[in-house]
């Protein structure tokens, strides 16, 4: 079974994250996971009532975990409260669609409880 671990200290958000600028009126939070020796980790932002997948950092593409970090920062948002999710991660966009995330000009786009839901195909 794969942990995924939640990460809302800013010193540790930025130690996990060293390249993006982290601005102070902005809630921030990740989820991380080592997997197989592999390092994974997603940041994600939460403004008005929108959670903004923010970045995902991985060793390796394992649809398996990409799907957790996923699965696990919706669930965050949407227990707080946050009915939407949108991103523009499109080097993962095979997961985002799979997850029920629709696109349009380059951004991915879902209601958080539908996200979590899931997405059937026959």
């Amino acid at each position: 079974m794969i942990r995924f671990e939640c990460v809302t200290e800013l010193s540790e958000l930025q130690s996990l994250f060293p390249e993006e600028t982290l601005r102070d009126n902005v809630r921030y939070a990740a989820y991380k996971t080592e997997y197989g020796g592999n390092n994974f980790s997603l940041l994600f932002s939460l403004n008005g009532n929108i959670c903004i997948l923010e970045r995902i950092k991985s060793d390796k593409n394992e649809l398996s975990v990409i799907d957790g970090l996923l699965r696990s920062a919706l669930d965050f948002a949407f227990r707080r409260g946050f009915d939407t999710a949108v991103c523009r991660l499109s080097e993962f966009s095979d997961e985002l669609i799979s997850l029920g995330f629709t696109q349009k000009d380059g951004v991915f786009s879902g209601n958080t409880a539908e996200l979590l839901r899931g997405n059937c195909r026959m």
